[in-house]
């Protein structure tokens, strides 16, 4: 079930997300550097790192590489990972 824009904004910002910049403008997104589990084949791998949580329509045309300026930081986008939901995972590389 895919949430209004609009909702999954008023969520975003209840939840206490940050305006994130890059080169075509800025949006809101939640910032986590926690723990970050991939699987590969059988098993977890654990990773730490930096990722965003946020709509999928305000990042749909970014692209890999891309320079993202969050809590006075550049991060580099690894690899975007949308849920169905409307909204997005950025995968982050410093």
């Amino acid at each position: 079930m895919i949430i209004s824009d609009a909702t999954n904004l008023r969520m975003l910002k209840a939840c206490g997300a940050e305006i994130v910049r890059h080169a075509n403008g800025a949006f809101w997104a939640i910032f986590d550097n926690g723990y970050l589990g991939i699987p590969a084949a059988d098993i977890d791998v654990e990773e730490r790192g930096p990722r965003l949580t946020c709509r999928t329509s305000d990042v749909i045309a970014l692209r890999k590489d891309a320079a993202l300026e969050v809590c006075n930081a550049t991060y580099r986008l690894a690899r975007a990972e949308p849920d169905g939901t409307g909204m997005t995972v950025l995968v982050l590389r410093e």
